[in-house]
């Protein structure tokens, strides 16, 4: 893989336990889209990579045969990287979701199976009807990250997960389904992930 300049760059990738069957439970349930602070020359091998575990993966398969729909060619509908970021100087980089809004407003809605409406954006470095000021709909966003600093912006979207590094014991990410399960059939997701602000959620 060559990130930058003409020097070949070899990079071991460490999956977090659970990713792939996570994955490939969520996908049934939301639009998937990736956001990352990472370049596009180093991020896109590695979705690259997660993608094609994910689509060959049993539960998968299963998943799909289930709902007798076709094999996906990609996992993640669109991908978003640093430059599609906000740097905050003191902060680092933050995701602003009207971004993905943006470039949904000018796709023509072609879905037409029974999955939900709703966008998961993963941005962990390990893979709406209240309008805001500019027409967007955040009700039905969620953005999972292990760092609150990237959603600052939209804290009543995201949902924050520990970050990892090698516990093979880390079941994180299966302790979210219960949680993305539920905020499935919600009208609005901001009124239970903006709960996690206390006092505030109910100004």
């Amino acid at each position: 893989m060559k990130v930058m300049g003409n020097l070949p760059t070899l990079y071991h990738i460490y999956k977090r336990p659970y990713v792939e069957e996570f994955l490939s439970v969520v996908y049934q349930w939301f639009d998937l889209v990736c956001f990352t602070a990472s370049i596009k020359e180093y991020a896109d091998p590695v979705i690259d990579y997660l993608e094609e575990q994910v689509l060959s993966n049993d539960v998968m398969k299963k998943s799909l045969k289930k709902l007798q729909a076709d094999p996906p060619t990609r996992l993640f509908k669109t991908r978003y990287y640093r430059n599609s970021c906000i740097f905050a100087e003191g902060k680092g980089y933050l995701k602003d979701l009207s971004v993905v809004l943006n470039d949904e407003s000018r796709q023509p809605q072609s879905r037409s199976n029974s999955r939900t409406r709703s966008r998961a954006s993963s941005i962990s470095s390990n893979v709406s009807r209240s309008a805001s000021s500019k027409g967007f709909d955040y009700s039905k966003i969620i953005i999972i990250d292990n760092s609150p600093i990237s959603y600052v912006r939209h804290k009543d979207n995201g949902l924050m997960i520990e970050g990892w590094i090698n516990d093979p014991e880390d079941t994180e990410l299966m302790n979210l389904l219960p949680l993305l399960n539920s905020l499935r059939f919600v009208s609005d997701v901001r009124c239970i992930l903006g709960l996690k602000e206390g006092q505030r959620a109910f100004a």
